[in-house]
């Protein structure tokens, strides 16, 4: 088995793991959002795009230019061919990376991306660099995994699933003392068999309400899962809309 950085072989198979996703639904939701605040998405940048169904679907219902980008060469390869057809534009990006040389109206970073940087100060420095990145009246619209979205769902952390000839299993634990969950992929392709290992911090609301008091944004609203309720300390997954003033 060779082990490999996140992504680089999961891309094969990336579709057939995120299968239960209705991204319809979860573009439906940002829609609402942006309607609700009052807010043309305009210039956007989606970081973490992954293999760009959201992108694909997001830019083919509203009117926008639209940047997608990611860290993993392998899923952009994936990104760009299901948008052939498109208008996206797409980078590869790491989050760290992220500067102010273009400015957007609206910043997406969605389906757990957050929670892949284990640091809070990192998270700080993503926020910032969001912040002078966006014109002034701009949204940032982020989610985030909460620890009760691990603990609550305990039976799913075994599965696996097949994409063509490339199959996977995947199997995640939950740390409740350093709040990180672990997910191992075994990934098995024509020729190899794969291991990736992906770390992500599961963050309460109330640790992301706090580092985002650090910065000049202005918190409109932490919504709890896809509804337009005020999340609170049962939800597993929050988005969080905030603005540059």
């Amino acid at each position: 088995m060779t082990q490999v950085a996140p992504y680089r072989a999961l891309a094969q198979c990336y579709d057939a793991v995120m299968d239960h996703v209705d991204y319809e639904v979860w573009v439906e939701l940002i829609e609402t959002l942006l309607e609700f605040h009052d807010h043309a998405p305009g210039d956007v940048i989606e970081l973490g795009c992954g293999t760009a169904t959201f992108s694909c679907l997001f830019a083919a219902r509203n009117k926008a230019n639209y940047l997608a980008t990611d860290a993993s060469r392998e899923m952009l390869c994936v990104a760009r061919e299901k948008a052939r057809d498109s208008d996206i534009e797409f980078a590869q990006l790491r989050f760290e990376s992220f500067d102010d040389q273009e400015i957007f109206d609206t910043v997406f970073l969605l389906f757990d991306g957050l929670n892949y940087i284990t640091d809070e100060a990192d998270v700080l420095m993503l926020f910032r660099r969001v912040y002078r990145a966006l014109r002034s009246g701009g949204l940032f619209i982020f989610d985030q995994s909460t620890p009760a979205n691990s603990l609550n769902n305990l039976e799913y952390f075994r599965d696996a699933g097949r994409s063509g000839l490339v199959s996977f299993i995947r199997h995640s634990e939950y740390d409740e003392e350093t709040a990180v969950h672990t997910t191992r992929f075994e990934i098995t392709t024509s020729d190899n068999v794969f291991e990736e290992i992906h770390f992500q911090k599961c963050y309460t609301g109330s640790q992301i309400q706090e580092i985002l008091e650090k910065t000049e944004f202005e918190i409109e609203a932490g919504y709890d899962g896809f509804s337009l309720e005020t999340a609170d300390t049962e939800s597993e997954r929050i988005h969080w809309v905030v603005r540059k003033h």
